[in-house]
């Protein structure tokens, strides 16, 4: 619809541009020898509404374009999540956030220009190209069978380009790509940073990073540059060479008046923008190559959940967790060797261990986010990875060891997209005792991080994970260090109102004193 909308618009600017020199050949041919104030009158006030009308269709045309370049970011950008949600974790944790974030922003930033602007304008250009043809044609249809060849050089210097600044772009993205990362690392250990006073060492990555970039844009710039200022020079040949060479003798042999030298000329003047425009069309779309490979080649990525069939909604076993010989690794190192456990529903089993012995890529493997090395998982009697998000958000609840939100509302950190249930959501709160906290917040629950300035510790970030994983009530909870950011009181408050009889807990602690505060059904020692 956009794209048909821009290309009507065009084609109606177009056509106003290039009526302008046949107005000015009938001023010189005719009004100027008549010198009739009427006829003049009636010319200047074409003119001026030619320009209104001009000025009409380029704000239609820009604001059509703006509407049509949102629409290819954001579903481009829309496209690249949802293929992210079938490509599973164990793709992203190999993956740099600079290269992501990049891909995910920058990448498509070019391609919404070239897309929305570069080829918008390129139609424009070829239908100046086309219609201005006709006109010379008209004019002289001899001088244009001579100027014309000289045009088709441009897309030899193309040719020559296009090879060397595909090289360069690719290049180009790369150090955008190191610029990322050093900024996602910038913002993730801010803290540290300014703890330990490293300001000058991350300043002088960015300079070493910077310099490869500016480096690389320059070489870029002057490979294009060098391309348009030839191309611009064959167009200047055309112009003076042909145009007035050929087309003064015409009118001096009175085969020509001057009216449609003047016309003649301002047409082929027109042309010169638009060969030059499409030879940096060509390096613009070698420029952008890289950017659209990366997308592509993201969007056209295996995906593990297409490879599993159809996803799980229900519980249809009595055994919430199987794990027979399951072995875990991660870069050629083991994590986890030859493990198998069994979880009954209504079990309550706590996994212990130190620091690095697997306790939360155990987690994952139940839940489905990484795949086992070997070994048979099965959760509530399937393959973990064919539960889907319906099946989680009724019967499972999980709390994830890191502490971090949302930039969102502290509402829309609980419901993560599930429906408002204020009964669902008040005993959530009070179960993770989190009414203090939101009553202290300057629009209460619906406070949103960031936004309204808010400040939380890590056991309030802590209890909002709670009370967003007991909010639909579910059977079954999975737990990661879900305490580790509060008091011994607070701790067992809130586990006491969670862990209830006939839920299936499991939960991973690696405090040494945790075993003696419940009952558990089962204490699995992963250091063992």
């Amino acid at each position: 619809f956009y794209q048909s909308i821009l290309l009507i618009l065009a084609l109606l600017l177009t056509l106003n541009v290039l009526v302008e020199p046949l107005f000015i050949k009938e001023l010189i041919d005719r009004i100027i020898p008549d010198k009739s104030l009427h006829q003049l009158y009636i010319f200047v006030v074409l003119l001026l509404g030619l320009y209104i009308v001009r000025q009409i269709l380029d704000f239609l045309l820009y604001y059509t374009q703006t509407l049509f370049e949102s629409k290819i970011y954001t579903g481009i950008q829309h496209s690249l999540l949802k293929k992210s949600s079938h490509l599973g974790y164990e793709y992203f944790i190999n993956r740099q956030k600079g290269d992501l974030l990049a891909l995910f922003n920058d990448d498509i930033h070019v391609i919404e220009n070239f897309l929305s602007n570069s080829l918008m304008l390129a139609t424009r250009r070829i239908l100046f190209l086309l219609i201005a043809m006709i006109f010379l044609f008209k004019l002289s249809y001899k001088l244009t069978l001579i100027t014309l060849p000289l045009t088709f050089l441009v897309p030899i210097l193309l040719k020559i380009y296009n090879r060397k600044l595909t090289a360069q772009s690719k290049i180009l993205r790369d150090s955008i790509g190191e610029i990322m990362n050093l900024l996602q690392d910038f913002t993730n250990r801010i803290h540290e940073i300014f703890a330990i006073r490293i300001h000058n060492w991350i300043l002088r990555r960015h300079s070493e990073v910077s310099e490869k970039y500016t480096d690389t844009n320059v070489k870029l710039y002057t490979y294009q540059a060098k391309g348009g200022i030839l191309a611009e020079m064959l167009v200047r040949l055309l112009q003076v060479g042909v145009v007035f060479g050929l087309g003064g003798f015409y009118v001096i042999k009175e085969k020509w008046t001057l009216g449609s030298l003047i016309a003649y000329y301002a047409y082929v003047k027109m042309l010169q923008p638009q060969v030059v425009g499409l030879f940096n069309l060509g390096l613009s779309l070698s420029k952008i190559s890289s950017s659209i490979d990366k997308v592509y080649d993201f969007l056209f990525l295996d995906s593990e959940l297409a490879k599993k069939g159809a996803v799980i909604s229900n519980i249809d076993s009595d055994s919430v967790l199987e794990l027979d010989d399951v072995t875990v690794k991660a870069k050629d190192r083991i994590i986890l060797k030859n493990l198998s456990l069994s979880v009954n529903t209504g079990e309550k089993v706590l996994i212990r261990g130190a620091t690095g012995t697997g306790k939360s890529t155990l987690l994952l493997v139940v839940l489905g986010v990484l795949k086992p090395y070997s070994g048979t998982v099965l959760f509530t009697g399937e393959d973990p990875m064919r539960l889907n998000m319906d099946f989680f958000h009724k019967h499972v609840g999980y709390v994830p060891q890191d502490t971090s939100l949302f930039e969102t509302s502290l509402l829309e950190n609980i419901l993560v997209g599930r429906d408002y249930e204020k009964e669902k959501l008040n005993t959530a709160v009070k179960k993770a005792l989190l009414m203090e906290t939101i009553e202290k917040m300057p629009r209460g629950i619906k406070s949103v991080l960031g936004k309204d300035h808010i400040k939380l510790s890590g056991g309030e970030i802590q209890r909002i994970l709670i009370a967003c994983a007991i909010y639909n009530n579910p059977e079954i909870l999975i737990l990661d260090e879900p305490t580790s950011h509060l008091d011994v009181k607070t701790e067992k408050r809130i586990l006491n109102n969670i862990i209830t009889e006939g839920k299936t807990v499991i939960m991973v602690s690696h405090k040494t004193d945790f075993y003696g505060k419940f009952k558990w059904d089962k204490v699995i020692n992963l250091e063992a």
